[in-house]
């Protein structure tokens, strides 16, 4: 609330231009244990996690109440255990209707996947592929910046 002597608007636009105000954006709380194998995202960690410059990232923007993605949470899971040990990717989720989605992200539909590679995150790719973890994997492989690897293995598909 600004008061007509201008004095708060004044100290407003100071702390604008100087770069002390906090950007409002929707977001549940970050997370205070995130161990799972599939990474919990929300607005406030996006950066951190989904924009991280040294590895890939396979993140799913979903509803609660959507069908189809309650239908591939176990295939999404079972991507996430399967790369878990291959520390240049991540796989990760964020519901959509609790956090803002970060812009260079188009989510109307869900689930909505994309892939945002390491050294390129300005230029996300969307995933049109099956649901099934090979066709995960064989988009995994094809896109990728790392090499992908299960566990000691390389991925052959």
């Amino acid at each position: 609330c600004f008061r007509r002597d201008g004095q708060s608007l004044e100290r407003f636009l100071n702390d604008y231009f100087a770069g002390r105000l906090k950007r409002f954006i929707k977001s549940e709380p970050i997370p205070e244990r995130n161990s799972a194998a599939v990474k919990t995202v929300v607005a406030e960690n996006f950066d951190d996690l989904v924009n991280s410059p040294e590895r890939d990232v396979l993140i799913q923007f979903y509803s609660r109440s959507c069908s189809h993605c309650k239908k591939l949470e176990p295939v999404y899971t079972e991507l996430a255990e399967t790369l878990s040990s291959n520390p240049n990717i991540l796989i990760a989720r964020m519901n959509a209707g609790n956090n803002d989605v970060p812009n260079g992200y188009d989510v109307q539909g869900y689930p909505t996947i994309y892939l945002a590679r390491a050294g390129r995150k300005d230029e996300p790719i969307r995933y049109e592929g099956g649901r099934e973890l090979r066709d995960f994997l064989k988009f995994l492989k094809s896109e990728s910046t790392h090499r992908l690897r299960v566990g000691a293995a390389k991925v052959e598909l």
